[in-house]
């Protein structure tokens, strides 16, 4: 078999890059280990009839933003998001009043939440969600191009001119929880934050974090979409739109080895010994690690390039895994009698009930210890009744764990076998309901290895490699994880440069999503 182009992996990235390039008109093979497409962003059922899990992705955050939506029509096969009302949330163990981050278009909900402890910060809080408002747009070029240091000096001067911040010279130099710890004077609104950009992928103790709180997190909140049927319905709407485009798939097929010969990608070879010819190139959305150094072999790259693997490879990180639950009913918590709206939270955040509780599991994670339970739970159920029988409940909690677990598949097994009942016994301090005769079922899922780290390389060299042909666009390259297809968005801009072909097609319109 001879292609234009090989994708390997059916992810949110492979599948994006995939549709481009296909639209450009290379003919285009995807070729996929597993027997469905979606990678990280799928939906399972994976303990009673009826009840939907998310074992990783949970969330779009991208709509208003996103071109990938707009140029594939991903509406129009399939894609349909619900927005709750209440998007962030902080349960205390002892029933103190939650903290609630509503809807990017509710702030007057989210300032009267923040009020109940401090109208300063709800004021200041109100403004500085309002200046990221405005520079989200600026954002999202960032985001769907490849990294430059001019975007980077775009939104220095952007921060400058809409944040009301009197030592913007110093932001850039800091880090995020000296950032919100010095902005903010209420505890459960610095805890609340600290837990969102730690869910969002900062690390909140590296220098030039802060800058991250402002362009990474204050634009994501109240931003959280959910796609109608779990979401694998992303997934399944990419899918629809590759397969309308003519793009062929296989699946249940791995990759063995990328063929390489005389410095050039010359196609792939799968496990069964099958080969596959590339003409033009071959993009894999696997991680790095896996690309380069299992199916290339480092032997083959420059020099440089080793250099900038081993760097990467050797980088502390953090992991997301997920325990999912069939419920009798909703987590009902003991803060809910100052607040309802904590009971139908997007995410609801419990197991970390101060600032210094939330610092201190971030920093025990990226040492590589295993923290006590705390998770963001989410119960989506309550606005999709599609992904529970009427009237139970499907609920998942996604909590971090250090990355070196995934060379110690002995320990995974034991995090596995105890975390659930560990945590169960947490959930109950916050939501008494959460008791032994509430949980139908769960399990622990252990994560893929993606982990949540990239390697920058500024320009369109991001996506390229040191051998001519063979390109990346998986989480590891820039803008990193999410379900955004960004970075296969951006791969189509390296190689449609190399190769010549139609760029990315401009807006027609405003977006309309929000």
């Amino acid at each position: 078999m001879t292609f234009d182009a090989i994708v390997i992996g059916a992810g949110i990235n492979g599948m994006t890059l995939s549709a481009y390039l296909q639209r450009a008109g290379l003919e285009t093979l995807v070729v996929e280990a597993e027997h469905r497409v979606g990678g990280m962003a799928r939906s399972t059922r994976p303990l009673l009839p009826g009840f939907v899990h998310n074992p990783h992705a949970n969330y779009l955050m991208q709509m208003d933003i996103s071109p990938v939506v707009r140029d594939l029509e991903l509406a129009d096969f399939g894609l349909h998001t619900l927005a709750p009302v209440a998007q962030h949330g902080i349960a205390f163990a002892d029933g103190r009043p939650p903290i609630v981050l509503h809807r990017w278009d509710r702030t007057e909900q989210t300032i009267m939440s923040v009020r109940r402890y401090s109208s300063a910060d709800a004021r200041l809080l109100a403004q500085l969600l309002e200046a990221a408002r405005l520079i989200r747009p600026l954002i999202g070029e960032g985001m769907y191009a490849p990294p430059s240091y001019e975007w980077f000096r775009t939104v220095l001067d952007a921060v400058a001119s809409r944040f009301p911040l009197a030592d913007f010279v110093d932001v850039g130099r800091g880090t995020c929880a000296a950032h919100i710890c010095g902005l903010f004077q209420t505890p459960e609104l610095q805890t609340l934050l600290l837990r969102v950009a730690t869910e969002l992928g900062v690390d909140v103790d590296e220098r030039g974090s802060d800058l991250a709180f402002l362009t990474t997190v204050l634009p994501a909140v109240g931003r959280f979409r959910l796609p109608k049927g779990g979401m694998g319905s992303f997934a399944n709407s990419l899918r629809r739109a590759c397969d309308a485009l003519g793009v062929r798939f296989v699946t249940g097929a791995r990759v063995d080895r990328i063929k390489i010969g005389e410095g050039a990608v010359q196609g792939v070879v799968l496990a069964g010994g099958e080969s596959v010819s590339a003409r033009r190139l071959v993009a894999s959305s696997l991680e790095l690690t896996q690309t380069l150094r299992v199916l290339v072999g480092v032997d083959v790259l420059s020099d440089s390039e080793r250099t900038s693997l081993g760097a990467y490879e050797s980088r502390q990180s953090s992991i997301l895994a997920s325990s999912m639950f069939c419920l009798s009913e909703p987590p009902k918590y003991r803060s809910a009698r100052w607040d309802p709206d904590i009971d139908r939270c997007y995410q609801t955040m419990i197991g970390l009930d101060e600032p210094e509780d939330a610092l201190a599991h971030a920093r025990q994670v990226r040492r590589g210890l295993l923290p006590a339970p705390a998770a963001a739970v989410r119960v989506n159920s309550l606005w999709d009744r599609s992904q529970a029988p009427f009237p139970m409940h499907t609920a998942g909690a996604d909590s971090m764990f250090p990355s070196y677990l995934h060379q110690r598949t002995n320990q995974w097994q034991e995090v596995s076998e105890g975390y659930n009942t560990a945590f169960l016994r947490r959930w109950a301090e916050y939501a008494p309901n959460m008791s032994e005769h509430n949980i139908l079922a769960h399990t622990f899922v252990v994560p893929d290895p993606g982990e949540r780290k990239v390697m920058l390389r500024m320009g369109s060299s991001q996506y390229r490699t040191s051998i001519d042909g063979l390109y990346v666009c998986g989480v590891s390259t820039h803008p990193g994880g999410g379900a955004h297809g960004a970075c296969g968005y951006n791969a189509y801009t390296a190689i449609a440069q190399d190769l010549g072909l139609s760029r990315h097609r401009p807006p027609e319109h405003e977006q309309t999503h929000e």
